[in-house]
């Protein structure tokens, strides 16, 4: 009867022991996936704030185009003009057909 007994408190023994593992696991497991967790929200976060920055960036570029643009604009068309101008009022003798009968 004593040898019944003391195998029982044996068992009684290693299941405590495997459950109070188990437990630690489990608390072990929970601690990584909080850490986890907050690391993801963390990378959110920072990709919520870089996308915010890219956006201020691409609206400042944009500005600055909305400025730049016009004038640029206009000043190849100016040297289009120009160009034309001095194509047509070049006189014909110096085409490279006529330089190469000198």
């Amino acid at each position: 009867m004593v040898a019944d007994i003391n195998k029982v408190i044996s068992w009684k023994e290693s299941t405590e022991a495997r459950i109070t593992k188990l437990e630690q696991q489990m608390n072990d497991l929970k601690d990584q996936f909080d850490k986890l967790h907050q690391a993801v929200i963390g990378k959110v976060g920072e990709y919520d704030q870089h996308i915010l920055e890219v956006g201020a960036e691409v609206k400042a570029m944009e500005k600055v185009f909305s400025k730049v643009l016009p004038v640029f604009t206009d000043n190849v068309a100016e040297l289009s003009r120009i160009t034309d101008t001095m194509k047509r009022s070049s006189p014909q003798s110096s085409s490279p057909s006529t330089i190469s009968r000198r």
